[in-house]
């Protein structure tokens, strides 16, 4: 069969009929019909009311099924959301309640928060075709009941309505509301006097609405069915209003009215005018799609961008897009439903019927606006393919032709093969299809000569090494779609070929070194780390390529052999630059246990020549367990990059796929805030010139840890340096919250004051008794005695600075209504050594006292016994005169005991001529150890300060002022004591 996609009938297609051809019964051709959906579409059958029923979901353009395992009432509102009913009473219901269609179940476990806009956006288990078919005999599957309210078209209308009102003259104007943009906006009619918006407008009439706005010179005008422009309170007092065309205000066109109130309150129709000068007629585009070779279809009509409906639009139709735009392409594929999304144009064309040999969509027939009459969600698109052939590769990126990124040919569409499990193998096989020779090939991760904007066609290649084409190797074939879905997280393989021409023959042996040494230069003498260096034939060289398991292996060879993971860097931080190798590469595929380097297959053919030589660091080693997680190199504890321990060393994570539900889990874990967390996915944190352990984490947030996640482990990915994981986790608080910490009461310590979800202090830089006094205030304190404490009085907490300059009067409701500047997190860093705010209130009911009264509880009488708040007074203060009774009397005897000991002391000490009274110490002399005598120890040099001065600290580096405020802190200090 030979057919070109336009035929009407497969008879008319190229074909060789019996018995010119040789076919068993195995290679008997089939098919599986896609359906006309959109992924995450939905749709209820089975049910008797139509907000009920057995889910159907459209996915890779087929309809299927949901397995019931887990259905929840998330997932059940996520279905009613998306289909247009209230989520409130949104019903999951299993066991095939509502029957089961002979269809595929395309998801398993699938888990939604409630909040999601459709069902792809959740997580769930995705079922392959295959899978799919074996799990309808298998699984029960999911339904939902959306019990909502029947929706009215017609309403009596409202008594407060008024039909002959004042609000608008003169009854026919109109005017748009909602943008800042000329032309554009709700589109309002006046009415009776009475501004009414638009429940229903064709285009016609909207045509009619942008002469009348003063849009003469191009009367096509855009449609916006939504809100995006806000909704009017007011109701509509018409169903419609219909025009010919040749009016030029919406005054001389009929209007359609009823004895009842048209009901759209979420309609709100809104309009684009335009003007033309933007394009020129004819001219023909594809936007917004994610491939360079697709999009939405806009083709130039009286100077403006228009899109074309999705009417009778097919391939024969887009065959003739695609070769007006130069791609020499047999078969397109076609976009119906607004799949790129309707755009900001009119639609200007419907129903084209070209016939395949055009070459312009200008020689087609179709219909011109504005005799088509399509809704925005039915604007259509098209991707369109090259004149390649299945399986051809080529390279791109490079200025050479012998190496580049690889793409590879599939449906007439050139892709890209993803870099997991890539190796040198896979090379070679690459540069045979392409005509070079194998040895010297060097095989490239990380799309190291870019990621053109193409589909992902494979993963997982695993050749031998002596196949002829790619085709002949093992891989995984990946779907258009899900292809265009990876693009954005995953890397591409590429190649470099070596021609002969280009070979560079090593020097002769020398004898600097022993041939098979290695060595680490460069890097900090305390680590295993630095550029990587072989002794080649006695002389020292570096490499420009190095796999994982070559790596492992050169640890192995300086004596670290306990792990089989090390980190390898390719971006010269340990210094160098265009570096020439005596060799190519190294492979250890045949010796995967070798523990020397000098035990792999070396190629050597060639000298090869990088912008940067492979260094790499070992591990030993830590104390830390196996599912640790922390954060490190943040500006306070609950932020920065995200290590997990594996086989006691800390690693990195790989941004690729990490989510906000992946950090919760994390935050959760490390006891942090549980707010919605900051992710980082670009090594805001740094690297940590550390191995990345885990990539591709798929947590649903509710997991105790994040190693109970689906993840992807060391050496099943490859991820570049600068895509490492950093995380800000947020508190459960709200803006300008206050609290005080590291005080010795509830109503004195540091000041931490809460934003964008996150506690941080307050820089203490102008802080004065006036700001105390509005923290006082705030936290329901005395605020009349509040006293502001600089220099970090109570401590510096764990936390970053992100509030400074802060200035009151001192009678603001809280620090939010204060003057102030919030640190942006590129500024935090710069304060992290700075002193923080602290302030010192007094309870609302506290009267100052320098010695206050001991309390008593009355709780200590008898539970079975009651007194009146009078006689619980008198019990309290009999208490208290006994205690002090007691303390009395003690006191007097201690006293007269030492009285007496005092006569009987003097009276021995009478005796004694030769005894010498006693020297006062003088403690001033008390100086250092070396002032005493030899043998002599200072009697006070164990004796621990309570506020020794830190002459490194920026504080007391200004000798007499800073002396002076220490001084008064501790009296301070004393006094409140």
């Amino acid at each position: 069969m030979a057919c070109f996609g336009w035929e009407n009938t497969i008879s008319y297609c190229g074909k060789l009929s019996i018995p010119n051809f040789n076919c068993s019964q195995h290679d008997t051709a089939g098919l599986t019909c896609k359906d006309d959906c959109q992924n995450g579409e939905v749709k209820l059958i089975g049910g008797k009311y139509s907000n009920e029923g057995t889910v159907l979901v459209c996915y890779n353009n087929l309809w299927g099924l949901i397995s019931d395992t887990a259905w929840s009432d998330g997932d059940a509102r996520v279905v009613c959301n998306s289909l247009g009913h209230s989520d409130g009473t949104a019903t999951p219901i299993t066991g095939s309640y509502y029957g089961k269609p002979n269809l595929i179940v395309h998801f398993r476990h699938v888990s939604c928060f409630g909040q999601e806009m459709d069902i792809i956006q959740c997580s769930k288990t995705t079922l392959s075709f295959t899978n799919g078919k074996l799990a309808l005999s298998t699984d029960e599957v999911a339904g939902v009941d959306c019990i909502y309210d029947e929706p009215s078209d017609c309403i009596p209308t409202p008594d407060w309505v008024n039909t002959q009102g004042a609000d608008c003259t003169p009854n026919g104007n109109v005017r748009v509301q909602g943008s800042q943009e000329a032309g554009t906006g709700r589109l309002e009619y006046c009415y009776n006097g009475y501004w009414s918006p638009f429940c229903n407008l064709d285009p016609v009439a909207a045509s009619v609405a942008c002469k009348q706005l003063g849009f003469t010179n191009y009367t096509a005008a855009s449609i916006v069915p939504t809100t995006s422009f806000g909704v009017m309170q007011n109701f509509s007092l018409f169903y419609n209003i219909t025009c010919d065309g040749n009016e030029t205000s919406l005054s001389q066109c009929t209007v359609h009215t009823s004895e009842c109130t048209p009901w759209c309150p979420h309609t709100n129709i809104a309009i684009r005018c335009f003007n033309p000068g933007m394009c020129t007629d004819g001219e023909t585009r594809l936007v917004d799609g994610i491939l360079e070779n697709e999009g939405r279809i806009e083709i130039c009509y009286n100077g403006v961008w228009g899109t074309v409906c999705d009417q009778g639009w097919d391939k024969t139709d887009g065959h003739v897009l695609c070769t007006q735009l130069g791609y020499a392409e047999r078969e397109p594929i076609v976009f119906p439903n607004s799949f790129f999304g309707a755009g900001y144009y009119p639609i200007v064309y419907s129903h084209f019927a070209c016939g395949g040999w055009e070459t312009d969509l200008a020689d087609c027939d179709r219909q011109v606006y504005p005799q088509s009459n399509c809704s925005r969600d039915h604007v259509a698109g098209a991707l369109c393919g090259y004149d390649c052939n299945n399986g051809d590769t080529r390279l791109v990126g490079s200025e050479h032709s012998y190496e580049g990124t690889i793409e590879i040919c599939y449906d007439h569409i050139w892709g890209l093969i993803s870099d997991s499990g890539w190796s040198i193998k896979d090379a070679e096989v690459v540069c045979r299809q392409l005509g070079y020779e194998t040895q010297g090939t060097i095989s490239y991760d990380s799309s190291y000569f870019g990621k053109p904007n193409k589909t992902i066609h494979l993963a997982n290649v695993t050749c031998i090494g002596t196949e002829d084409t790619l085709n002949d190797c093992t891989r995984t074939s990946i779907s258009l779609q899900d292809g265009k879905n990876m693009i954005e997280s995953t890397n591409v393989a590429g190649v470099r070929c070596y021609v002969p021409d280009h070979c560079v023959v090593p020097p002769p042996e020398n004898d600097f070194c022993t041939h098979g040494q290695i060595r680490l230069t460069g890097g900090r003498p305390t680590y295993a780390e630095g550029n990587l260096e072989y002794c080649y034939h006695g002389s020292w060289s570096l490499f420009c390529y190095l796999g994982a398991q070559e790596a492992v292996v050169a640890c192995r060879q300086l004596g670290y052999t306990k792990y089989e993971i090390t980190a390898v860097f390719n971006d010269g931080r340990f210094g160098l630059s265009t570096v020439s190798s005596l060799f190519q590469n190294f492979s250890c595929s045949n010796a995967p246990t070798a523990m020397s380097l000098s035990e792999c297959d070396i190629i050597d053919s060639c000298q090869s020549t990088c912008s940067f030589p492979i260094s790499l660091r070992c591990y030993e080693s830590t104390d830390c367990q196996d599912g640790d997680v922390r954060l490190v190199n943040g500006t306070s504890s609950v932020s920065g990059r995200l290590e997990v321990c594996k086989n006691k060393i800390w690693g990195g994570v790989c941004g690729s796929s990490f989510d906000d539900k992946d950090a919760y889990v994390v935050c959760r874990e490390l006891t942090y805030g549980l707010s919605d967390p900051y992710v980082f996915t670009d090594s805001h944190f740094g690297d940590g010139n550390g191995i990345i352990l885990y990539s591709n984490f798929q947590c649903t947030g509710f997991e105790g840890g994040l190693v109970d996640c689906p993840k992807q482990q060391y050496g099943t990915f490859v991820c570049p340096p600068n895509a490492v994981v950093g995380i800000i986790c947020r508190d459960d608080c709200t803006d300008y919250d206050v609290r005080l910490v590291g005080g010795e009461s509830p109503y004195e310590g540091t000041v931490e004051v809460c934003n964008y979800h996150s506690w941080g202090q307050v820089l203490d830089s102008g802080w004065s008794n006036k700001e105390a006094q509005v923290i006082c205030n705030q936290l329901n304190y005395n605020n009349s005695e509040a006293v502001g404490l600089i220099g970090s009085y109570y401590g510096k907490a764990n936390r970053h600075i992100q509030l400074v300059d802060v200035a009151c009067n001192g009678t603001e409701f809280n620090i939010g209504a204060c003057n102030s500047v919030l640190l942006t997190p590129e500024e935090i860093a710069r304060y992290n050594r700075s002193h923080v705010a602290g302030v010192n209130c007094r309870p609302v009911n506290e009267t100052p006292s320098e010695s206050p009264s001991p309390i008593v509880s009355c709780e200590l009488m008898p539970s079975s016994e009651t007194l009146d708040s009078k006689s619980c007074h008198w019990l309290c203060s009999s208490i208290v005169l006994v205690i002090v009774a007691i303390v009395l009397i003690v006191s007097i005897a201690i006293n007269i005991s030492c009285a007496f000991c005092l006569v009987l002391m003097k009276r021995k000490g009478s005796k004694k001529k030769n005894r010498r009274s006693p020297t006062r110490m003088n403690f001033a002399s008390l100086q250092t150890q070396s002032e005493f005598p030899k043998g002599v120890e200072n009697p006070i040099s164990d004796v621990d300060d309570e506020n020794p001065y830190d002459l490194g600290d920026d504080l007391y580096t200004g000798e007499v002022a800073d002396y002076e405020e220490m001084d008064s802190k501790k009296l301070y200090k004393i006094n409140k004591k």
